[in-house]
């Protein structure tokens, strides 16, 4: 089993004032207005609530990824450039690991018992989003002990693991030419480089382009590319390094499109989701890379901008919307058509799926508290997480946190779910700190 995290941008002070902007005034009276909130598909039940645990992180914790069978969690602190280590089960820190700069993924191969960290630093220059490094390092997952670093491409910015060949793939840059490397996961060499193709606006020095998200179909021997500079979706060939197909696409934020590709391995179909102005996703054939379908959303503010599949009912969850309405789309993981809609009064921003549970986690804030300050991450204000069985569309329980989430991950292995936040909110832990929660699910 491979799990493969990225990045997901903390909460502003911008995202504050505009969802400030946006609640609805009923919502300060729950009893009668909860009905009219939630709708009929969402009614909660009344359910035990589960334990919760907090450990204290790195500060800015930007990225996650979970080993469930030795029950570790990795967790990448942007602002302090490094890595922390933790013991799910003993909900303890084992250890801090040193970066030498800002990492924008991670990945970990449980066949292998190796984390794989791609060193990447991200600055701005001439009004672009550019992205420096050329490491890989390999840990450890027992303990987090770095036991190889590898020099790649410039910008290596995606990571995903094909465990059943024992391979990793990194997204790279080359002298204008966005490519992939292939490394050993056992011993992290490099075993192979594959050119996609020379950036069409060459650029600069200061802004070298590697590819923006990955994904792997270990069935059909598949590896999905996303490219930044070359807008395209491109399909690999796992054993071989053969380009099957490149298909343009209408990419406009490329920095999130690691939250908008999902491969249905069970379907044999990827999912991405395409922000403003065009907004819509599309569905690939995994072993063609023939596009297949696309589903549109008319409204502007109808942005796809988190999509999950799940394998064993055959759905994919897009969350579309933005600041004036976000609902949760259900969509046929066979004709890529949008089945039902997941609809509630509150402000979801961020989910995560676990299929074996046939759950899903739905994040937002509050809606009590109205009169905390704009800067979430110095506020104590409240998270909350609804657990909704994806089977009856109900929610199943409702978990109250003294932290905001920023980032959700499952562990099937233990029903656990995983929430990092930026800043901290626990008394007792240090100023700028920020916090894993662990919440076991029965």
């Amino acid at each position: 089993m491979t799990t493969t995290i990225w990045t997901f941008l903390p909460w502003t002070q911008e995202h504050s004032r505009r969802a400030r902007k946006h609640e609805n005034p009923c919502l300060l009276l729950v009893a009668p207005c909860l009905g009219l909130l939630v709708g009929a598909t969402l009614l909660p039940r009344i359910a035990s609530v589960p334990p919760v645990a907090y450990v204290p992180v790195g500060r800015g914790p930007s990225a996650v990824a979970i080993d469930g069978v030795l029950h570790r969690a990795f967790v990448v602190n942007h602002d302090d450039a490094s890595l922390t280590v933790v013991d799910l089960q003993r909900k303890t820190v084992i250890r801090t690991v040193k970066l030498s700069v800002t990492t924008a993924s991670l990945a970990v191969d449980t066949q292998t018992a190796r984390v794989f960290v791609a060193e990447t630093s991200s600055d701005s220059h001439n009004g672009q989003h550019v992205r420096f490094g050329h490491d890989v390092i390999m840990l450890d997952a027992h303990d987090g002990r770095i036991v190889r670093t590898t020099v790649v491409g410039e910008a290596p910015g995606a990571l995903t693991i094909d465990a059943s060949r024992g391979r990793v793939f990194v997204g790279v840059s080359f002298h204008n030419h966005e490519g992939v490397q292939v490394l050993d996961a056992r011993h992290g060499t490099i075993v192979q480089t594959i050119i996609l193709g020379p950036v069409h606006t060459p650029t600069s020095a200061f802004a070298p382009s590697s590819p923006c998200a990955l994904g792997v179909d270990e069935q059909r021997d598949r590896v999905i590319v996303v490219g930044e500079a070359l807008s395209t979706l491109d399909v690999i060939d796992a054993a071989s390094g053969r380009l099957v197909k490149s298909t343009p696409v209408p990419l406009h934020l490329c920095p999130e499109a690691a939250q908008t590709l999902a491969v249905d391995e069970r379907a044999g179909h990827t999912f991405v989701g395409i922000g403003v102005p065009t907004n819509r996703v599309l569905m690939f054939d995994n072993l063609s890379g023939a596009l297949l379908h696309t589903t549109m959303y008319a409204r502007r503010s109808d942005e796809p901008r988190i999509i999950a599949a799940d394998s064993t009912t055959e759905q994919v969850f897009a969350l579309v919307g933005g600041f004036g309405g976000v609902a949760i789309h259900v969509l046929d993981a066979q004709h890529d058509r949008d089945e039902h809609i997941l609809r509630g009064g509150f402000q979801y921003y961020t989910f995560a799926v676990d299929a074996s549970q046939h759950h899903l986690f739905l994040a937002r804030l509050s809606t009590l508290d109205h009169h905390a300050p704009a800067n979430l991450h110095s506020s104590p204000r409240q998270g909350l997480i609804d657990v909704v069985d994806t089977r009856t569309d109900l929610i199943i329980k409702t978990v109250t946190l003294s932290i905001v989430p920023s980032l959700l991950s499952v562990d099937p292995e233990t029903n656990s779910i995983l929430v990092i936040s930026p800043g901290v909110h626990r008394v007792g832990h240090r100023p700028g700190t920020g916090v894993l929660t662990v919440i076991t699910v029965p």
